[in-house]
């Protein structure tokens, strides 16, 4: 799960930093740092978020390929 993927979960879900850190248990500055790729996301955490907000494989994908397309567009 990439930076962009947890930040546009976390957005859609209406959640700032620190409350989406809050409800997976780590610090803001640690969603931070993954967001803006300075840290990768362990597969611990990749669980724990998928379990805490239900997220489907498919809207993992699904995000994916938005940002392919709309880089795909921008060129």
């Amino acid at each position: 799960m990439e930076g962009f993927v947890v930040k546009a979960l976390r957005t859609n879900l209406g959640l700032n930093q620190a409350d989406f850190a809050r409800e997976v248990g780590v610090s803001q500055q640690m969603i931070s740092l993954i967001e803006s790729d300075k840290m990768p996301i362990s597969e611990r955490l990749k669980q724990r978020i998928i379990y805490r907000f239900n997220v489907k494989p498919e809207e993992i994908e699904a995000i994916r390929n938005l940002k392919i397309m709309r880089t795909f567009e921008s060129e």
